[in-house]
């Protein structure tokens, strides 16, 4: 009896100091926190106040050039079901501007690649554009800034 107790002491101090995981994150799949996107994505910056229904994430390929196309991807994650994105930017040839996308019910996020092929030097900003139906038609802006290159001299 004497050995038993301090084992079960020991046991429960054990378990106390465990970090016990949030339902939230006991339902998500295991999967989901590996994927790649999660590692390289960036946040863009919410130009809309309040907190948005809807998150925007990006990945872009490469530096930004002047006259060279860069591939950008768009992550977006929130309320589930569709959403609209119109996207802009001065001195910026972008396409596609305007897609429909759905972000699944699984908590995964839609993503859609863009090209964006800068036409001038310097700082460069794309802002877009979010409409969901989920949230009650609520449009969400973000800014995505791009630090654009001069081409290289041939």
């Amino acid at each position: 009896m004497k050995a038993i107790l301090p084992l079960m002491m020991l046991l429960g101090a054990a378990a106390c100091s465990r970090e016990s995981q949030s339902p939230a994150a006991a339902s998500r799949p295991a999967a989901h926190a590996a994927t790649p996107s999660a590692d390289d994505s960036v946040a863009a910056v919410a130009q809309s106040p309040g907190k948005p229904g809807i998150t925007l994430r990006f990945v872009l390929d490469g530096k930004p050039v002047v006259g060279a196309a860069t591939r950008l991807r768009l992550e977006l994650a929130g309320e589930p079901g569709p959403v609209s994105v119109q996207l802009q930017g001065e001195g910026l040839v972008l396409e596609p501007r305007a897609m429909a996308l759905t972000i699944p019910d699984d908590g995964t996020p839609a993503s859609q690649s863009v090209s964006a092929t800068p036409q001038s030097t310097g700082l460069a900003e794309i802002l877009v554009k979010i409409q969901s139906s989920a949230d009650g038609g609520t449009e969400v802006a973000y800014a995505i800034p791009l630090l654009v290159e001069a081409a290289a001299a041939r």
